[in-house]
Order: C-alpha cells, then structure tokens, then sequence
C-alpha cells in the first residue's frame, strides 16, 4: 500500500498531492488528493494493473472522455482520465457524504421519503445519461453517494468502457478481475453477457436497488452465485408489500416494473420509470392513505375526478370574485426583473429564481403587471453595467420600470443582496438598497416591499403587499425553481422530476401542481389522465397566489373539469367560467 501511495505522489507531484488512501474501492484503489490548481479535494481512482493493455488503455481513454462530457446534477464528474506509470486512472470531485450502500447498513430501511427522493434522482442522471448514449452498467448502492439530502451516481461509463468478453468469478461479473456489473443487481440478459444489454438493463438494475432501499434486503438473495444468477432469471421479487406495508402503491407497481425479466416489459426510458415513482406517489398519497395493495379499498378514479373538478370550480369562481377587473379605463406600470449575477456555485439557482420570485411577488399590486419570467429571461442581453443590461431588457420587453441586482454570500453567513430599481424612460435610478438575510426568499419579499414603496410614490401601489408563491416551505420553493429553470430550456424530464420534488414535500402547492401537469401534456397529451389530475389539484388549491398564475390554474382546472365530463353541472356554466376567464386574461395580460 505505501509503495503504490509513494508511487503515485511522485507520478502526480505536478497536478496533485496525493494524501492518503481510502477504503471502499472495491477491486480498484481510491486515493484522496487536493488538486494543486484549483485547490479542491479530489479523489483519484487506480485500477488494477491487469487492465493496462495498450488495446484496453485506448478503449478506456475513449470511454472516459464520452462520459466526461456528461452534465448532470446528479452525476459524479470525471475530472480527467488517463494512464500514468504504467497505471489506468481517473479524478473524480470528492464527496464528504456516505454512499447508498453504508446507509443501508446503518438503517436497513430507508424512510418513504428518502428512498423515493434518490430513486428520482438516480433515474433522472440515467435518463439524461441514455439520452446521450452512455450507460452505467454498475447500478449498485456503493455506485449511489448520498450528500446533503441528494443522491449523485458514480463510476459512470467505467464499466462500458471495460466491457467485452467475460467471465462469472465470486459476486462479480469479471474480464481479468475488473468489475462490470454485479450479480445481485445485474439484468437477465446482462448475466447471461449478451451482446445486447442496453439502457434497460439500468432500469432493472435501479429496480434492485429500489427494492432494497424500502425493503431492506434484495429482492434476490442465495447461498451462491449461481443460485442468485437463477433467481433472476427465473424468479419473480417477493411482493414488496408483504414485506413492508406502508411503500406507496404507484410505487410499488413501478418497481415490479422495472424488474421484468424481458426488456420489453419493462419501462422503456428511466425518465418513465422517474415519473411513476416521484409524480405518481404523491398524487396517490394526497388521494388515498398509503396501505397495502391487499388492505386498499379502491376509490374509483371518475370519483376523484370528479370531487376534484367541483373543487377546482369552486376555486375558479373565488378568483373570479377576488380578481376580476372592474370595468372602465385601466392605467397599468409594467415591470421587469432582470437575472441577478449570482457570481458564487451556492447561489446560482437564484440567478433566475430571483425572477421567478420577485415577478410573482409583485405581479398584480395594484395597476403593477410583472414582464413574465420566461420572456425575461429569453430577451435577456445583459449589458456593460447590471443597470445598462436592465434597461435594455425593460425596452426589449416594453416595460416601464427594471429590477436589477447581484446576490454575495457574506462572511456572517448571510446573503448579501444589492439592487436598483431603474424607470428605463428616464434613465432613472429611484433606489439602489442593500440588503442582507439569511434567507434568499425573506431577501425577494424585502426587495418587493421597497419597490412598492418607490412606485407607490408615482402610482397606485400604496398599500399592497407581496403576495405568496404558494408554499412555506423553502425546500420545495428552490425544487420548483429548478423545475423552471429546466422547464424554460424544454428539459421535461428534469423538470418533472424537481416539480415532483416540490410536491412531495409540498402536497399542496399549486403552482407546483399545475406546471407538472403542463410538463405531462408536453410529453404525453392534454387529456392524459394524469394531465387532468393535476389541473384539477392545482383548481382546488388555487388561494392567495399571484394574479397570473392563479389565472393560469383557473383556466386549466376548469378545462379540465369540462374534459372529466360527468359533473352534476351543466357544460355550459363551466364553458362560461372559462370564457370569462380568458377575457380576464386577455384584460389584465394584453401582451
């Protein structure tokens, strides 16, 4: 050991110093480094000497570098890869967590929660990985490392890149002792090292491994390699919820799934295998009690449409009460927010969420109307100064007024937040604050309240407060802002997943609801039943929330309701909500 250690701190004295070695490589041998250039701890990972044929050297190399093109939260990056000293390696960022594997052995079973959260997670890196053409081939909990409540899959492509003529040895499925799959996770046609084996043979090795987060055990175990071999094979998993009741039924079914022995049979994309588990879930949870599949007693779902669409109608009609325009002129001040330069890695989500929270916040104070996210961000330019790049998007975009401003960790471990409010006709700076919190969401209701306070003096807008995003919960505010984010570059799969986040932990936030619904149609149709559900959600949850999106969700709901058909209400009077509605919009949202 501490000749290989003495070994690779000279062979990497110009790039790294390496420090020590790590336990849990497996067949390789992991060493911690701080990366001299950047100053960051990094882990170097060497693989075994029998693997360093020219022929094997150049595959790898290859290899590595499709897979270090791979940009996903929630994939483990390889830094660089190559062979030195007669040794294959690669870099890796380093984790400070644990992996999924000494997780399980501390809790056996994960909570409802937890478990579904890295299923999401680990599914959404395989969807975007399958979409560029990579697969892991090693799904296994020692891959999954768990780090501030999120799950990051690592060793990606490591194993493609050693894959070819094998053998069976111990646990492992082997070409000279390397790794490149493991028999209690690997797919039938994987075992038996068929030609084949493509991305859906990750989705049935995820299947394992969610199992066993909420069952505690495999779903295949034996006293031999050959005898777990057969299982799998042969088969079918024991029934989850015999061994444990209170897993979510959609779930449970989404995981007997991704378990089918023929590829075929199971989800053809991990992005399905993502949504069954993380949108599915909640929905079922907030509609039925989670209980044994055996215990449930049904409740049909024409039922629950319809409960939910005379609630979704019932709210329509409140927001027609509450915001509906009087007749009459109507003088209206417009305003954009531009991105905020949010220069460090733990604030770069707010660089647009600063949009999406400030242009819900003050949308609809009075004769104010906010410049919508998405077309902010599209017209974006940026400019030589913060203000100049603010007032050129407010004349791209027709706005009277620009927010514009940067958001600083501070060394009171706060956030700093410096911003201006800029009239782009006059070329007016009417304030041009500093504020500092803990809290980047208290920041974006301070900020709102200053710019009332600075309009109010020219405009009707005395006396109005910001209105609510929706949640409480700041959690699922930063999934939904994230879900925008990748909403607005057409990422559905990514999207759906950080929408599905917020729900699970905010069961009621609406808007939430309704974009994850919109997500669905994208990729499947407006009349999908799961489309319809989550307007009708979205309907009977619409309170207190910003103008356009509580227009928004009025008019999906109601749409709907109309689609669910069987309503003890006449067609017309919803037909009529909705028109209404519509005219609304089209009133108070000209453009």
């Amino acid at each position: 050991m501490d000749d290989l250690l003495e070994k690779l701190k000279i062979a990497f004295a110009e790039s790294y110093s390496v420090e020590k070695e790590l336990l849990g490589g497996g067949m390789s041998r992991l060493f911690l480094a701080t990366d001299l250039a950047l100053s960051r701890t990094v882990v170097i990972k060497i693989l075994p000497p029998e693997l360093t044929s020219d022929m094997m050297a150049a595959r790898f190399k290859r290899e590595s570098e499709v897979t270090a093109r791979l940009q996903h939260p929630h994939i483990l990056p390889i830094i660089t890869a190559g062979l030195r000293d007669g040794l294959l390696y690669y870099v890796m960022p380093f984790i400070s967590g644990e992996s999924l594997r000494e997780r399980l052995k501390r809790d056996h079973q994960l909570p409802i929660s937890d478990a579904t959260n890295i299923l999401c997670e680990v599914a959404s890196a395989l969807a975007y990985a399958h979409k560029q053409g990579v697969i892991h081939r090693d799904i296994k909990p020692e891959n999954i490392l768990l780090q501030d409540g999120h799950a990051v899959l690592a060793d990606f492509g490591i194993a493609a890149a050693l894959a070819g003529p094998g053998h069976i040895t111990g646990e492992r499925l082997t070409r000279t002792g390397m790794s490149i799959g493991t028999v209690g996770y690997m797919a039938p046609e994987q075992s038996l090292g068929g030609p084949d084996v493509d991305s859906r043979a990750d989705i049935y090795s995820l299947g394992v491994v969610a199992y066993e987060m909420f069952a505690g055990t495999p779903p295949f175990v034996g006293t031999s390699t050959q005898a777990v071999l057969a299982a799998h094979l042969t088969q079918p998993p024991p029934r989850l919820d015999d061994i444990r009741d209170d897993v979510p039924i959609p779930v449970s079914r989404a995981i007997v799934k991704a378990l089918q022995k023929e590829p075929a049979d199971r989800f053809q994309s991990a992005s399905e295998f993502a949504t069954a588990c993380g949108l599915a879930a909640p929905r079922m949870s907030t509609l039925t009690r989670a209980v044994s599949v055996r215990k449930l007693k049904r409740i049909p779902k024409k039922k629950i449409a319809i409960g939910l669409a005379f609630l979704a109608f019932a709210a329509a009609t409140t927001w027609y009460a509450k915001y509906r325009i009087p007749p009459g002129p109507l003088e209206t001040v417009t305003l954009v927010i531009a991105p905020f330069d949010a220069p460090t890695s733990d604030l770069k989500i707010w660089r647009e969420g600063m949009v999406d929270l400030l242009a819900r916040n003050m949308d609809g104070a009075g004769v104010l109307r906010t410049v919508s996210p998405t077309l902010a961000i599209r017209r974006w330019g940026g400019g030589a100064s913060e203000r100049d790049g603010a007032v050129a998007l407010a004349k791209r975009t027709g706005a009277r007024y620009a927010v514009y401003g940067n958001l600083i960790t501070s060394r009171e471990d706060s956030v700093r937040l410096r911003f201006g409010l800029v009239d782009a006709k006059t070329d007016e700076v009417l304030i041009e604050p500093e504020l500092l919190d803990p809290s980047v969401e208290k920041l974006a209701g301070e900020l709102s309240v200053h710019v009332f306070r600075a309009l109010g003096k020219r405009h009707r807008i005395a006396a109005t407060s910001a209105t609510s995003i929706g949640s409480d919960s700041a959690l699922a505010v930063k999934a939904f802002l994230q879900g925008e984010q990748h909403y607005r570059r057409t990422s559905w799969d990514s999207a759906s997943l950080a929408y599905g986040r917020a729900i699970r932990i905010d069961s009621g936030f609406a808007i939430a609801l309704r974009k994850a619904g919109r997500v669905n149609a994208w990729q499947k149709s407006e009349t999908d039943s799961l489309t319809q559900a989550f307007a009708l959600r979205a309907g009977a949850q619409n309170r207190g929330l910003p103008p356009r999106d509580s227009l928004l969700i009025a008019a999906d709901s109601v749409t709907s309701a109309l689609q669910t058909g069987d309503l003890n209400l006449p067609d017309v009077r919803l037909s009529r909500r909705l028109f209404t509605i519509v005219n609304e919009a089209a009133a108070r949202y000209p453009n």
